[in-house]
């Protein structure tokens, strides 16, 4: 039997005799080279993803330490995951690290998009109802309300105000 990657055999589930169907697999390699992080995102995240998105990644096993990488494949198909529609996409790492073991659990942090030199405010700043987002400013000592176009929320709690509030406006902090 031969492998058609080098690595370390780490399972091996046929015994000497015994007859294996066609199509059955016996051992288990893993590759000593790129790993690679396979994982699922819900419908409504894939969107945004897009091949080469970076990913900053941390290893529970590696605390304090974070490492990047990029995404390589979205998977076209979807995947049911306990009755939510999930993608498969698989990222890998810039820099390979001998610490790196098959079977580590992996938080990914994929960038969708970024902007440099934005204004932004906090999302508690910011008013939403159905007729659109809102801040309080004061003007002449008086408090108005102001319509604003927003752009990229990060998930931090970060939006970009795209107009309708200025550098240095007075925005009531409504949190």
């Amino acid at each position: 039997i031969i492998s058609p990657l080098s690595g370390t055999l780490t399972q091996q589930d046929a015994d000497v005799g015994e007859i294996i169907s066609a199509g059955s697999p016996i051992a288990a390699v893993m590759s000593l080279s790129k790993f690679e992080i396979e994982t699922n995102v819900p419908e409504v995240d894939i969107g945004r993803i897009a091949l080469n998105n970076p990913v900053n990644i941390t290893l529970d096993a590696l605390p304090g330490e974070k490492f990047t990488g990029k995404v390589v494949t979205i998977n076209p198909a979807e995947t049911v995951v306990d009755g939510v529609v999930n993608f498969k996409i698989t990222a890998i790492f810039d820099t390979q690290d001998p610490r790196f073991k098959s079977g580590l659990t992996a938080n990914l942090n994929i960038q969708t998009a970024h902007k440099e030199n934005v204004l932004t405010l906090p999302q508690y700043a910011v008013i939403e109802n159905d007729t659109g987002s809102f801040v309080r400013k004061m003007v002449d000592g008086e408090l108005k309300e102001f319509e604003i176009h927003t752009g990229l929320q990060s998930q931090d709690g970060v939006i970009e105000v795209l107009d309708g509030a200025e550098e240095n406006d007075r925005v009531l902090n409504i949190g």
